[in-house]
């Protein structure tokens, strides 16, 4: 029996469906645990010694590590958002089907965890992460 499309797309689906609602939290655990450890070590070994536009290296290399993080996220919502909007208009909104749902929890997800990774990426701008003066 021959397969169309919609049902290789529903089939083949599961990975972006995962991708999309894990990604979020995952972006956000890794760069939580990079951004303390990367200030910590830098506060204790005496590092990043340089200044850009009046800010101090550590609050720049903090800063360029949550855009990064930032711009995953992203894409990673942008792409749940397609296969949100792919998974509904080819399961027609069906009840029982987890797919759609599955799909725009990720979409909020990563909305949520991007505005988390902004929170907590922008204070070094204006605060001293070690106390320097």
């Amino acid at each position: 029996m021959p397969t169309t499309i919609e049902q290789q797309e529903i089939q083949s689906g599961g990975c972006s469906l995962w991708f999309g609602l894990l990604a979020g939290p995952i972006v956000y655990s890794v760069h939580f645990l990079v951004v303390y450890l990367l200030v910590e070590a830098a506060c204790k070994a005496d590092l990043l010694h340089f200044s850009v536009l009046s800010f101090n290296g550590i609050a720049v290399s903090v800063f360029a590590l949550t855009m990064l993080a930032a711009l995953i996220n992203l894409v990673a919502g942008v792409l749940t958002y397609r296969t949100w909007q792919r998974r509904k208009d080819i399961e027609g909104g069906t009840q029982g089907s987890y797919a759609p749902f599955m799909a725009l929890v990720g979409v909020w997800l990563n909305g949520l965890f991007a505005i988390t990774i902004l929170a907590t990426g922008i204070p070094p701008l204006f605060l001293q992460p070690c106390g320097w003066a």
